[in-house]
């Protein structure tokens, strides 16, 4: 998975990354003594071409790894990118965000069409697709979610929380959210 390159998560990390440096990441000897800090501290390795290209020192690189924001992330005390994020949200006004990912365009998914999904801790469903953006749960386990709910989901993507409305269970209905910390972290189309 990759990460727009202009997102404000991402400035977020360069200026967090530049705090525990010590100073701002403008000149090649700069990315020189970030790779250097980062190898010394957690023992992992990201090149200087890397580090240049998600300071937009390299222009034409639109996306970021997301194996090199983990990386960052815990240069900077974070467990991985999805807690800085996590942590970033938490401690700011800013209500919106720009994301890539892999997501499914449900407008195009034909009806009967199988997909497993699953999100943290231990959590596994797969879903049939019904058609007009409505769903039926018909594998469920250590979930919420029951075999035979059907609901409505207009978005699904990998990383990201999953919406259910017109989640009917029994003649009930409610709405439920998947993934609220950590969003998917598997989403397959089985057929």
């Amino acid at each position: 998975m990759a990460v727009d390159i202009k997102s404000p998560e991402i400035a977020a990390l360069r200026e967090a990354v530049e705090q525990k440096l010590g100073f701002k990441v403008l000149t090649p000897r700069h990315f020189t003594a970030l790779a250097e800090a980062v190898e010394n501290e957690l023992r992992e390795y990201l090149s200087e071409t890397t580090l240049q290209r998600l300071w937009e020192y390299k222009k034409g690189y639109n996306s970021v790894a997301l194996h090199t924001l983990n990386v960052l992330s815990r240069y900077c005390g974070y467990t991985e990118w999805n807690s800085f994020c996590s942590h970033i949200r938490a401690e700011s006004q800013v209500e919106s965000e720009l994301f890539t990912g892999d997501s499914l365009d449900i407008g195009k998914l034909k009806p009967g069409t199988k997909i497993k999904i699953a999100w943290r801790p231990d959590r596994v469903c797969i879903i049939e697709y019904l058609g007009n953006f409505r769903f039926c749960a018909i594998e469920t386990h250590n979930s919420k979610l029951a075999a035979g709910d059907t609901f409505t989901c207009h978005h699904i993507q990998l990383g990201r929380e999953m919406h259910l409305d017109d989640l009917v269970r029994g003649g009930a209905d409610m709405s439920y959210v998947i993934g609220t910390r950590n969003g998917l972290t598997r989403l397959t189309v089985m057929g």
